[in-house]
């Protein structure tokens, strides 16, 4: 009967159920969980996170937004947000067989992907303690400004795709200093290790340094 008891039985439910592919019983308990506590913020993140995962992609995002309304500075919920348009972008070019043409949609739709970039940045500022968006802003305007270099007008180029090819060094630059004072100062753990792994992908000059890095985590 205790409410603080049955709120944590009901996220160790939701985090099996979740773990076991049962999104729609997940949001079941974690629609349970907000009727015990309607403003508890992991039970909001995971019924917007299961709603995504069903296809319920608007509600997901009026969900989400709500949460950033209340907490601006809800990292999680930020990231949460940048993935939904990420998976957006995502589902509007892997459909297509041919790779030329599927490259040529994935530019077609480089709105979505500008929007999951501002997103992810947005969450990175929040918290520079945080690698996981500022890692995904990295790559998906990696992406950006390669797709942007084959199919952009190059004599009238977005300004958009401009902001984030102009935002690139800088964006690499923080991430690789960010991620080498935690791991000097022997504080990095599996997620910061593999964070600098994904970062070699983008920024290594040889294959062995991305191998090692991930050896390493």
């Amino acid at each position: 009967k205790n409410p603080l008891i049955k709120e944590e039985a009901i996220a160790e439910a939701g985090r099996a159920l979740a773990n076991m592919g049962r999104n729609e019983l997940a949001l079941e308990q974690y629609r349970k969980g907000l009727e015990i506590n309607a403003r508890n913020p992991f039970f909001r993140r995971e019924e917007a996170f299961h709603l995504n995962r069903l296809g319920k992609v608007d509600e997901a995002i009026v969900k989400i937004e709500a949460i950033m309304a209340d907490s601006p500075n809800d990292s999680e919920a930020i990231t949460y947000l940048g993935r939904i348009y990420k998976e957006m972008w995502q589902d509007s070019w892997k459909w297509v067989k041919d790779p030329v043409k599927r490259l040529r949609t994935a530019f077609d739709s480089y709105h979505w992907l500008i929007r999951a970039i501002d997103i992810y940045m947005r969450g990175y500022r929040v918290d520079l303690n945080r690698f996981y968006p500022g890692v995904n802003a990295l790559t998906l305007s990696t992406i950006l400004v390669d797709l942007a270099t084959r199919f952009d007008d190059a004599k009238s180029p977005d300004p958009d795709i401009e902001f984030v090819r102009n935002n690139l060094e800088d964006l690499r630059g923080s991430l690789v200093f960010a991620l080498d004072t935690f791991i000097d100062e022997e504080r990095a753990d599996y997620w910061t290790l593999v964070s600098m792994a994904e970062l070699r992908v983008l920024t290594a000059k040889k294959v062995n340094e991305v191998v090692r890095a991930y050896r390493k985590a």
